[in-house]
């Protein structure tokens, strides 16, 4: 087995590591719902523009997306003076569901990280930030 397939093979098992249904896929949001969310979480009242640029996504999906999320009364929607765009908030839902989603991953996170060492925790996180880096390297 190569080390990319080693790679993906944890990287499929850490998402769904534990027994318990994640918060997001017992709603049927998926990953850029979420990503949605917590940026709004972060920084409320963007308009779909915004957080296509912050997300990386292209314009149509995060329509698409945070069209589908306010359905679901996760988000609201408020005019703009010229009214071509609006801003995007979190509703109440969405706040919670955000909230639950968050204690989830932190309890996910403590489980996987208390089997380690604080050494060897610190050493991981230390090589997969490495691995993230978008300051860096190729």
């Amino acid at each position: 087995m190569t080390n990319t397939d080693r790679l993906i093979r944890v990287l499929k098992l850490l998402r769904h590591h534990g027994e318990q249904i994640p918060p997001p896929e017992q709603l049927g949001i998926s990953a850029a719902q979420v990503r949605i969310l917590d940026e709004l979480f972060e920084s409320d009242g963007l308009t779909v523009t915004d957080l296509a640029r912050r997300l990386r996504l292209t314009v149509p999906t995060v329509s698409v997306a945070t069209r589908k999320l306010g359905e679901d009364g996760f988000i609201e929607r408020a005019g703009t003076p010229d009214a071509r765009s609006a801003y995007l908030t979190l509703s109440r839902k969405g706040t919670k569901i955000l909230h639950r989603i968050r204690e989830f991953r932190t309890a996910r996170a403590h489980s996987l990280l208390g089997r380690l060492s604080s050494e060897e925790q610190r050493r991981v996180l230390e090589l997969l930030e490495k691995m993230v880096d978008q300051g860096g390297g190729a």
